[in-house]
Protein backbone atom coordinates (compact mmCIF):
# COMPACT_ATOMS: atom_id res chain seq x y z
CA UNK A 1 0.00 0.00 0.00
CA UNK A 2 2.66 2.48 -1.00
CA UNK A 3 -0.14 5.22 -1.63
CA UNK A 4 -1.69 4.91 1.77
CA UNK A 5 -1.74 8.25 3.21
CA UNK A 6 0.21 8.63 6.62
CA UNK A 7 -1.65 11.45 8.45
CA UNK A 8 0.93 13.95 10.40
CA UNK A 9 -0.40 14.60 14.38
CA UNK A 10 -0.61 17.71 14.20
CA UNK A 11 -3.26 17.25 11.77
CA UNK A 12 -4.53 14.71 13.48
CA UNK A 13 -4.58 17.38 16.73
CA UNK A 14 -5.92 20.33 14.44
CA UNK A 15 -8.97 17.42 13.23
CA UNK A 16 -9.61 16.55 17.03
CA UNK A 17 -10.14 19.70 18.29
CA UNK A 18 -12.72 22.52 17.83
CA UNK A 19 -11.01 25.21 19.51
CA UNK A 20 -10.42 27.90 16.80
CA UNK A 21 -7.46 29.62 18.89
CA UNK A 22 -5.57 25.60 19.26
CA UNK A 23 -6.59 25.16 15.19
CA UNK A 24 -4.76 28.50 14.46
CA UNK A 25 -1.19 27.67 16.63
CA UNK A 26 -1.64 24.53 15.17
CA UNK A 27 -1.97 25.16 11.60
CA UNK A 28 1.03 27.65 12.25
CA UNK A 29 3.10 23.90 12.76
CA UNK A 30 1.73 22.14 9.75
CA UNK A 31 2.22 25.72 7.24
CA UNK A 32 5.70 24.48 6.50
CA UNK A 33 4.51 20.54 5.62
CA UNK A 34 0.61 21.48 4.06
CA UNK A 35 -0.11 19.51 1.34
CA UNK A 36 -3.23 19.04 -0.87
CA UNK A 37 -4.22 15.97 1.27
CA UNK A 38 -3.58 17.67 4.44
CA UNK A 39 -5.53 20.76 3.30
CA UNK A 40 -8.31 19.04 1.76
CA UNK A 41 -9.25 17.38 5.21
CA UNK A 42 -8.89 20.60 6.79
CA UNK A 43 -11.48 22.02 4.42
CA UNK A 44 -13.66 19.24 4.92
CA UNK A 45 -13.43 19.88 8.90
CA UNK A 46 -14.15 23.26 8.58
CA UNK A 47 -16.71 23.20 5.72
CA UNK A 48 -14.91 25.21 3.55
CA UNK A 49 -14.47 25.57 0.01
CA UNK A 50 -11.21 26.81 -2.05
CA UNK A 51 -11.22 29.15 -5.00
CA UNK A 52 -10.63 27.07 -8.49
CA UNK A 53 -7.24 26.62 -8.88
CA UNK A 54 -6.00 28.42 -5.31
CA UNK A 55 -2.48 27.79 -4.18
CA UNK A 56 -1.10 26.11 -1.26
CA UNK A 57 -0.46 29.29 0.34
CA UNK A 58 -3.98 30.55 -0.74
CA UNK A 59 -5.49 27.88 0.41
CA UNK A 60 -3.73 28.21 4.15
CA UNK A 61 -4.81 32.68 4.18
CA UNK A 62 -8.46 30.77 3.47
CA UNK A 63 -8.18 28.55 6.76
CA UNK A 64 -6.48 31.47 8.84
CA UNK A 65 -9.47 33.89 7.81
CA UNK A 66 -11.77 31.02 8.74
CA UNK A 67 -10.54 30.62 11.93
CA UNK A 68 -9.82 34.48 12.86
CA UNK A 69 -13.49 34.59 11.79
CA UNK A 70 -14.92 32.06 14.47
CA UNK A 71 -12.67 33.15 16.37
CA UNK A 72 -13.98 36.70 16.48
CA UNK A 73 -17.59 35.68 16.91
CA UNK A 74 -17.21 33.07 19.00
CA UNK A 75 -15.77 35.42 21.65
CA UNK A 76 -18.72 37.53 21.10
CA UNK A 77 -20.93 34.74 22.11
CA UNK A 78 -19.13 33.99 24.70
CA UNK A 79 -19.43 37.17 26.15
CA UNK A 80 -23.33 37.62 25.68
Amino acid sequence: MADEYVMDPELENFLATSDPEERLDILRKLEPKADEKMLRMIAIALDLQYEDGASIDDRINAVRESLQIELKYEGRRLRS
